[in-house]
């Protein structure tokens, strides 16, 4: 298992951009942690890249990749001796590719080594991506470079002859020596060579420089020692090119959607969260998902015992951990090759650890050797490691690591294990090293334990690692938490300690009970976690029972003593004896008793008084105090609380109105509760109290009832609003209202407008009612078009005969009114917009101003049409004299399409139209004036149908276009002429000469045919030539192409590449024989000779290229094979031989053949290597060039390998030749030193160590010291400087220069004494060894470097204010000698109560600014250390001491209360005693809101002095308003005081007095007895919402409470009420009273009329327009009466002059009532006598069901099927001569009709039980049978025969004719039709006959989409859909011809 899971996405994007970006894939990639605990942070990074199309994995097949140009002779697919690179997932670019081949240049490869891509587009950079291993040093055939010169170059070409080095700055490549150092070079002596000998990733920028379209990349080896030597290979190639646009990346978290522009997200979430990663490069874009596991904390409490001495105290105590959590694996490696083997091989075996969860093997996991880059493991690792591997674990299970030998250096691995908070794991003995392997020993690298682990590095280690577990998994956390105690259920913290603490453990008492603990992370709230624990509770312990004996609940009207119980249970463990005490408290744990109650024993009965108010309240008891040992006895159950209830007894108000008068059209909002005063309580029920409940919305729960008259018929209904009983208030309450409905008039309802033609003038109003008004003779009609609708109703013109209203042409808008009645004031209104219209005029023209068209032109009518508004339909004859009927708009276009009537021209002649009728459709308005107009018709010239044709570009034929009906238009007429881009030309076509240049150019020819009259214009057809491009067979390759007979693609030579841009497809031959390609030349003449192929390529068939009969197509091409050049081995020699080291020597080469000049490539075997530059031989076979041998021991003598030779044509022999050449050494020695630094006052040396690794012994340095100040310290005067030292020489402390005695072996001194503070630089300017031989220059040792650093000094150390107060900073200052030292400066220094503090510093006079603790005490400050940033250790100064005083808290309190009226006075309350200190230093001085004055107070909160002296601070607020109070300043005598931040600012509200203005709407005239008087409340001040007093004829009201101003109705019962207000009082209490404004004032009421309705005439008539009679009858009142009245709730309404209306004749059923009456006094009557109900009996509904339909005549027998309903009696009636009938009780029958195409009519009569009688007609249907005829062919050529086509159908519902030509196009369409069913056969074959003839819609005439194109002759396909009669789909698919 990885560290990280990774996380893969390849999405496929194959795009071209410009043709120069090409990419196969786009790759995303995530690095994210699957689990993390809670609180943890993780840290997700994302990458991803483009693919190119331009790779190679070497597997399929290696060798014909389109990748390389070019492979060095001998590069292979397999390795002999390595194994094939592993699978490689990376966003590096490599893409996905399984191991497998890989290039490798193994034994036998020539030199150079080579591998060159071919040119591959690059402009805009990109990245070179691969894999390389070379092999280590090993035998011959495994044998991997070691010399300088032996390493790998990755080069690039921009022209493919000119090669550069790749720059490249990255680990290791700036790791190389030069000259290869930062440049792209696999060098052996690389320090990180070990990473080069094994497979590993390389990315290479490619440089600026590189960018263009064509460049090429090449890997190469120029020198090797031999074809068994220095081997190495590639692994997944991939040019990575760059694409336009740039890179972004962005994360998305899924769950809120927040997006972060980043490729490295950081996360902490405290729940699992999905993040989605989107990688975006030049336009595309790829996306992953990373999914984060969280895994929540747990919690786990437990009881504990406690220190308490009283025995019923328990500790509860909790653990965090969590269920699941990360191990990690830290692998180290001491040597690089400890746990994989060195070089990796197909057999390799690694040491490596097997993990075991839960005993469930997880797989074995090693260390590979190190990767690239200065991290090679990952951040913050070295060449050592780690390799860390991460497992999640589940808390409870096992853990087990085993170690499995079997790689080379066991005793080099080592690895530790850490649990999710990195605590290292240790074994059973706690022992964290011995374990796993760790162990110390000298000389060997240390292994840096992570810091968050807390260990220092431990020793080096050489020991073999041993297994380690199994051991328990634990999930620790180290996080803090705060913790949540509650009782449960109940969430209480009763009984509980601290119940909200940082800390793990609470105390409680111990009885059963369960508790709750929630933890919070205090530093990650999110983390949170709850469980729960059960105390089972100490039967042994004394515990009490708390209980209420009063009644409960109890009523606000009863008494106030509340008696309770406490009982004792039977425990043993008492806390001891003697008397008790205890507090009663509420709810809120508020103590109620004004004293504690005691008692002796138990049980207690007792009381206490509470106040009568309604509400709930809780009492309990916390806890007994025993007054001996103060010990607590706690409840049994806790809390235990009981709780008591007091109800105020209900009140349902008293009714101020009754009865309420309403009208039906009032509204739905009345408000019934304005009828009721009190207030009453709001919790109570309005019902129906008369009965019958004929409200719907009835009962109603809230006294907030809002009555909607219109839901209600006519009445009188009783409202009783009841309040339920509630306990201990038992009985309930209630108060009634009577409400009487009102009918309402309405005006019906109207059209929106009505049209009418001017001579259908008048009009009857009255008849265009949809709904009739209510009543009819209650309306009157008025003209509002002058002022619109605002018109006001009534102030219109009356219409005083609406029976017969006339007017002028015009736009008229009428209003209806419903006249009012008394009590029902509103007026109903409907308005009709009526337009009067003349009707309109046709003049019948043409489009054409002439009346003269040719043939096939377009020309529409134009009906000339003036007058309305359209639309229209218009008659007219056509010139067939048939009349054609069409509907159109204003402009004469058909409404159905939009275009206008096109008249058709397909044939010339004389055509007349004539107008018959035009109708406006709106008014039907019509005009019969005829109009006519002439159309004629001229034959126009016609050019054909056009043509096209395919010609090969080569051919020379001469074709004639008038003449070949292959290029003639079809059917066109002769004699045209023809053109081509508008020229003239003779009429012929010839692409191509015998020569093949071009003659006629291809495309678009036009023939035109003039009319000779010019009366038409000429017609023109374009005919098409296209051009066919004959087979390319391209062209020779300039110069001549050429191979070496060695080349590696010798055998697999392709041809193609002798030409350029041919077709392909296409053959070689050679000497006329076909030969294959890639061919193979191995044996072809090399001398060297040219050879002349041949490409040839026949055209596809079918084609129009012929080569004009001379096929193939062939094109000739050459090439030359050169031979392999070949070296004299004899002839290689050395001149001088020996040669002194760093002096030349002549290597000497002579050459057998091959072509000069000659390239020669060659090395030496010393190591390192010396110079060997590359030599030409330019003329000749032989020739020499100079080298620089270097002295190798290693290497005596040293052999020079000829590696290659390259000749003129680039042809390579890689020969095995070599010479020996004797090199004389010089010394070489290297001095290092201990220490680049010192400090002045250290004591430790500085040593300078040589090393000789050359030259005879003993070997003596000589050197300067450039710095040093004297030859000894104190020496006066200074010796010169710098000062030269030499071997024996001896330093002022007496240290002596050693000699160089032997080689390989250090020699080291120390010269400190001669170094002084500054920097001192050491050069070495000769070395000389024995016999007098010196180093060259240029090989002495660098200089050394080495700085002496001064002491640093501290000059102050002190605070800056002494003493201070508990609240404020102390500021310590410390002050840096700046002469000396270097910053930043380092302390470490303590204060009392404090651990130690370290800061860094570069500021000179720096302050350390601390909170301390809050104590008044003295604090001691000391320095415990004090260094430099050089690590020099200062003078520590002596300690101080700082003075703390006391600082007091000041708090405000809420006012109590916080709110009061204007003018009323309150005090500020503060938090006192101010200070329970005996430290504490009053007077105090306080500031309020920044304002004077400052008042003094004493610790009690009052005023020292002045008038207000021992009082409190007061405020007496005169406005209204919210007014803050802050405390500003607080200090105490010392100086010192805080201000609670928190609980420093209180307001008090400041509210106005209430008042109020009351008007009446009521007082000026007089009512009816029981309506209603209003009265306006305006509420001018105060706070909604406001109750108001006030005496009704003396009795006092209370109304409810209002939250705006409000007019209240009051219903009148007594001819005279006076009102008189009292008080008005707003919801915060601010009263004013008397009201004065309005009051009193009397309201003056009326008696009411009686009316009741008769029947003269029977109550039963049947529904057939039969007549009974209604009378009204009126007992009381005066005229004139308004009656309202309904019938079935249909409201109506009369007027009478007179106490003796008229009769009412009806037929209507139902309940007829009289709704209102209102007399001369304008007053509604309640009494309206009893319903009359009027039984109209409905008639039977008589229906029947009649099938088949249409039945046809070879069968015309019917089914008939009685469907009636209400009937007990039929008869059937057949409408025939005989009048046939049946009588019931037959239902079902059949009845056979006469055989002959006819429709019959049966009556169905019918007979209700109560004798009522009705019957129906039906229409029965005798149709023609279906039938068809389809003729199979027409001839549309105008000669009024046979001219169109047409099906002939007899008997159809539904029809479409489609025809389309041979290539499926559609022609024609149509859905009309003939049905000769339909018409007699004299009128069907008329139609048919003109259809044939003159055309219609229903025929084809041969022409495209009636486009007056013609179709051409031949075969059409027609296709018919058709539904019959019967219901029945038919289709019908053939073949029609079209003959001309």
């Amino acid at each position: 298992m990885n560290k990280k899971s990774l996380l893969l996405s390849i999405v496929l994007l194959v795009f071209f951009l410009n043709s120069k970006f090409i990419f196969g894939q786009c790759v995303v990639c995530v690095d994210a942690p699957t689990l993390i605990t809670c609180g943890e942070t993780a840290t997700l990074t994302g990458d991803g890249y483009l693919s190119s199309i331009y790779s190679d994995n070497f597997n399929s097949p290696w060798n014909q990749s389109n990748l390389w140009a070019d492979i060095t002779l001998g590069g292979g697919a397999t390795s002999t001796c390595t194994g094939s690179a592993t699978t490689t997932v990376s966003c590096a670019g490599t893409g996905v590719v399984p191991a497998g081949n890989h290039l490798w240049f193994n034994v036998g490869s020539a030199t150079p080594r080579q591998a060159s891509t071919v040119p591959i587009p690059v402009p805009l950079g990109g990245n070179v991506i691969f894999e390389f291993k070379m092999e280590a040093q090993s035998a011959a055939g495994c044998d991997g470079p070691d010399l300088l010169n032996e390493g790998i170059m990755l080069q690039y070409s921009t022209n493919g002859i000119t090669w550069v080095d790749m720059p490249a700055t990255s680990w290791p490549f700036n790791l190389n020596p030069m000259p290869y150092t930062n440049v792209a070079y696999f060098g052996p002596t690389n320090p990180a060579l070990q990473s080069f000998t094994t497979w590993a990733q390389y990315s290479v920028p490619i440089p600026v420089a590189a960018w263009g379209p064509n460049t090429s990349f090449r890997w190469s080896q120029t020198s090797t020692s031999g074809p068994t030597f220095d081997l190495w290979g590639l692994e997944n190639v991939n040019i990575q090119t760059t694409p336009p646009g740039g890179t972004t990346y962005t994360w998305e978290n899924l769950s809120t959607g927040l997006i972060t522009a980043s490729q490295t997200l950081t996360v902490n979430p405290t729940v699992s969260t999905n993040y989605e990663f989107t990688y975006t490069n030049g336009g595309v874009s790829c996306s992953t998902t990373a999914a984060i596991n969280v895994a929540p904390p747990v919690v786990t409490p437990s009881i504990t015992s406690s220190a308490s001495p009283c025995p019923n105290i328990l500790d509860l105590s909790a653990d965090v951990s969590f269920n699941t959590c990360n191990y990690s694996i830290y692998l180290y490696d001491q040597g690089g090759d400890g746990w994989a083997t060195i070089p990796q091989t197909p057999t390799s075996i690694d040491n490596r650890l097997e993990v075991f969860i839960d005993g469930v093997s997880q797989g074995t996991f090693t260390m590979s050797p190190p990767g690239a880059g200065a991290d090679p493991y990952g951040p913050n690792s070295d060449q050592y490691g780690p390799v860390i591997y991460t497992f999640p674990v589940t808390a409870g299970g096992t853990f087990q690591v085993d170690f499995l030998s079997g790689g080379p250096n066991p005793n080099e691995c080592a690895y530790f294990v850490t649990d999710n908070q990195g605590n290292l794991i240790t074994n059973a003995t706690g022992n964290i090293i011995s374990s796993m392997g760790i162990t110390g020993q000298p000389n060997y690298p240390a292994i840096p334990f992570p810091p968050a682990l807390g260990y220092a590095a431990s020793p080096a280690f050489n020991v073999t690692p041993i297994s380690f577990g199994p051991v328990a998994s634990v999930c620790p956390t180290t996080n803090s938490y705060n913790y949540s105690w509650l009782t449960s259920p109940g969430g209480l913290t009763t009984g509980i300690t601290s119940p909200l603490n940082s800390t793990t453990t609470v105390s409680v008492y111990p009885g059963p009970q369960d508790y709750e603990v929630c933890i919070t992370d205090q530093s990650n709230p999110g983390c949170v976690g709850c469980s729960t624990i059960t105390v089972p509770g100490n039967p042994s312990i004394t515990t009490f029972d708390f209980s209420i004996t009063s009644n409960n609940p109890l009523c606000s009207n009863g008494s106030n003593i509340l008696n309770f119980l406490i009982t004792e249970t039977s425990g043993t463990l008492t806390p001891g004896s003697g008397n008790y005490s205890f507090d009663i408290v509420d709810g809120s744990g508020t103590i109620i008793n004004p004293v504690p109650i005691t008692c002796t024993g138990f049980p207690y009965a007792g009381f206490i008084t509470i106040p009568l108010i309604s509400g709930s309240y809780d009492f309990d008891i916390l806890t007994i105090t025993n007054t001996g040992n103060l010990c607590q006895i706690y409840p049994t159950t806790t809390p235990s609380l009981q709780t008591l209830v007091i109800n105020d007894p209900p009140n349902a108000g008293f009714v101020i109105t009754d009865p309420i008068n309403l009208c039906q059209n009032e509204g739905p909002n009345f408000y019934l509760p304005n009828a009721i005063g009190g207030p009453p309580d709001f919790n109570g029920v309005w019902s129906d109290a008369g009965g019958g409940n004929p409200d719907p919305t009835l009962p109603f729960n809230s006294f907030n009832y809002s009555l909607d008259p219109a839901i209600l018929p006519v009445g009188n209904y009783l409202y009783q609003y009841t309040v339920p009983p509630l306990p201990g208030c038992p009985s309930p309450a209630f108060v009634q209202t009577t409400v009487i409905i009102d009918a309402a008039p309405t005006a019906g309802s109207l059209p929106t407008s009505f049209s009418i033609c001017s001579y259908n003038l008048p009009l009857d109003l009255n008849t265009l009612f949809n709904t009739l008004p209510v009543p009819f003779s209650g309306i009157s009609w008025e003209n509002i078009t002058s002022s619109g609708s605002a018109t006001p109703i009534g102030s219109g013109i009356p219409i005083l005969n609406p029976n017969t209203w006339n007017a002028s042409v015009g736009t008229y808008l009428l209003r209806c009114i419903a006249n009012p009645s008394a009590s029902c004031p509103n007026q109903d209104i409907e308005e009709i917009t009526i337009i009067i219209s003349n009707p309109p005029t046709s003049t019948l023209s043409t489009s054409d101003p002439n009346n003269q068209v040719c043939t096939n032109d377009l020309v529409n009518l134009d009906f000339g049409i003036i007058g309305g508004v359209g639309n229209y339909n218009i008659s007219y004859l056509d010139p067939n004299n048939t009349l054609q009927n069409v509907t159109v708009d204003q402009n004469s276009n058909l409404v159905s399409s939009g275009t206008p009537v096109i008249i058709s021209t397909l044939s010339a002649g004389t055509l007349t139209y004539t107008i018959a009728q035009i109708e406006e459709i709106s008014t039907g308005c019509i005009d019969a004036t005829p109009s006519s107009v002439t159309l004629t018709v001229f034959q126009s010239p016609y050019a054909g149908i056009t043509t096209a044709n395919t010609i090969c570009e080569d051919d020379f034929t001469l074709y004639d276009l008038n003449n070949d009906p292959a290029f003639f238009p079809t059917g066109g007429d002769a004699g045209g002429i023809w053109s081509f881009g508008g020229n003239p030309i003779i009429g012929t076509f010839r692409a191509a000469d015998n020569f093949g240049n071009s003659v006629d150019p291809f495309g678009i020819y036009t023939y035109t045919v003039n009319d000779p009259s010019g009366t038409c214009p000429n017609d023109f057809t374009n005919i098409t030539i296209t051009a066919e491009s004959p087979p390319n067979t391209g062209n020779p390759v300039i110069p001549i192409k050429d191979i070496c007979d060695n080349n590696i693609f010798i055998t697999n030579y392709d041809l193609n590449q002798l030409i350029n841009g041919e077709d392909p497809g296409g053959i070689w031959t050679y000497n006329g024989l076909a030969v294959s390609n890639p061919i193979d030349l191995s044996g072809y003449s090399s001398l060297p000779t040219t050879h002349t192929f041949q490409y040839e390529l026949n055209p596809p068939i079918g084609s129009s290229c012929s080569n004009n009969g001379s096929l193939p197509y062939t094109t000739i091409s050459d090439l030359i094979i050169n031979p392999e050049p070949q070296i004299d081995l004899a002839s290689v020699t050395a001149n001088p031989n020996p040669v002194s080291q760093g002096l030349s020597t002549n290597i000497s080469v002579g050459m057998l053949s091959g072509t000069p000049p000659f390239t020669v490539y060659l090395h030496g075997d010393e190591n390192p290597m010396g110079t060997y530059a590359t030599f030409s031989i330019t003329s000749g076979m032989n020739g020499s060039g100079s080298v620089t041998p270097n002295y190798d021991p290693g290497a005596d003598p040293v052999t020079v390998f000829i590696d290659s030779i390259r000749d003129i044509n680039d042809c390579v022999t890689y020969p095995s030749s070599t010479t020996n050449v004797t090199v004389i050494p010089f010394p070489l020695a290297t001095v290092v030193s201990s220490a680049t630094s010192i400090c002045r006052e250290n004591t430790n040396p500085l040593n300078l160590i040589a090393t000789a690794s050359q030259g005879t012994p003993p070997i003596s340095i000589t050197f300067t010291i450039d710095g040093g100040g004297s030859n000894c310290p104190g020496t006066i005067p200074p010796a010169a400087s710098p000062l030269s030292f030499s071997s024996g020489d001896v330093l002022c402390d007496g240290t002596i220069i050693p000699y160089i005695n032997a080689l390989n072996t250090p020699f080291l001194f120390d010269i400190s004494s001669e170094l002084n503070i500054g920097m001192n630089t050491i050069v070495f300017t000769k070395i000389e060894a024995n016999g007098g031989s010196i180093s060259p220059s240029d090989t002495l040792p660098e200089p050394i470097i080495i700085e002496v650093f001064s002491t640093p000094v501290i000059d102050a150390f002190s605070p800056m204010k002494t003493p201070i107060c508990e609240n404020e900073d102390a500021v310590i200052q410390f002050n840096f000698n700046s002469g000396v030292g270097q910053e930043p400066f380092n302390i470490d220094y303590i204060y009392t109560g404090s651990a130690n503090t370290s800061f860094s510093t570069s500021t000179i006079n720096h302050q350390e600014i601390l909170s301390l603790t809050a104590n008044a005490i003295d604090y001691t400050f000391t320095i415990t250390s004090f260094s430099d940033a050089n690590g020099c250790i200062g003078l520590i100064p002596s300690p101080f001491n700082l003075q703390v005083n006391e600082t007091p808290i000041i708090s405000l309190n809420n006012f109590m209360p916080s709110e009061i009226c204007e003018g009323n006075t309150i005090p500020l309350n503060l938090q006192t005693p101010i200070s329970l200190s005996p430290l504490a230093a009053p007077p105090y001085t306080i500031t309020i809101n920044g304002m004077s004055p400052n008042y003094v107070l004493n610790n009690n909160g009052t005023q020292t002095s002045g008038l207000n002296a021992g009082s409190l601070i007061e405020y007496t607020p005169i406005s209204a308003g919210i007014y803050p109070y802050i405390i500003t300043a607080f200090t105490d005598n010392n100086g010192c005081g805080l201000i609670d931040t928190i609980n420093n600012m209180v307001e008090l509200i400041v509210n106005e007095t209430a008042d109020m203005i009351i008007t009446s709407t009521a007082d000026t005239g007089e009512i009816c007895m029981g309506e209603e008087a209003f009265i306006n409340f305006e509420f001018t001040n105060g706070t909604a919402p406001w109750t108001v007093n006030f005496l009704k004829n003396g009795s006092l009201i209370t109304t409810p409470a209002y939250n705006n101003s409000i007019t209240i109705p009051q219903t009148i019962f007594t001819n005279s009420t006076t009102f008189d207000f009292v008080s008005v009082n707003d919801i915060k209490g601010c009263i004013k009273t008397p009201i004065l404004t309005g009051t009193p004032f009397d309201i003056i009421a009326n008696n009411l009329p009686i009316a009741e309705l008769t029947v003269d005439g029977s109550r039963f008539i049947c529904n057939d327009g039969s007549l009974t009679n209604i009378e009204f009858n009126f007992l009381d009142g005066i005229p004139n009466y308004k009656v309202n009245y309904s019938v079935n709730g249909d409201n109506r309404y009369l007027e009478f002059l007179t106490p003796n209306p008229p009769t009412i004749p009806t037929n209507e059923h139902g309940e007829w009532k009289i709704t209102q009456i209102v007399d001369g006094n304008n007053c509604k009557g309640k009494d309206l006598g009893d319903d009359v109900f009027i039984q109209v009996n409905p008639i039977p509904q008589p229906n029947f069901m009649v099938y088949p339909q249409p039945a046809y005549t070879d069968n015309p027998i019917i089914n008939f099927v009685n469907e009636s309903e209400g009937y007990i009696y039929s008869e059937w009636i057949f409408n025939n001569p005989i009048n046939d009938t049946i009588t019931s009780p037959i239902d079902t029958f059949a009845w056979k009709f006469d055989a002959q195409a006819d429709t019959h009519f049966v009556t169905l009569q019918v007979v209700s039980d109560s004798g009522c009688t009705a019957e129906i007609t039906q229409p029965i249907i005798i149709s023609d049978k279906f039938s068809y005829f389809i003729p199979d062919a027409f001839t549309p050529n105008n000669d009024l025969y046979n001219d169109h086509f047409m099906p002939v159908v007899r008997s159809i519902k539904e029809y479409k004719l489609s025809v389309y030509d041979r290539s499926g196009n559609r022609v024609f369409e149509t859905d009309k039709y003939l049905d000769a069913a339909l018409l007699s056969e004299q009128d069907y074959n008329s139609k048919y006959n003109d259809c044939m003839v003159y055309g219609c819609d229903e025929a084809w005439d041969g022409t495209i989409n009636n486009s007056g194109e013609y179709g051409v002759t031949g075969t059409y396909v027609y296709s018919i859909e058709i539904i019959d009669q019967g219901g029945k789909k038919r289709s019908y698919q053939g073949i029609i011809n079209l003959i001309r």
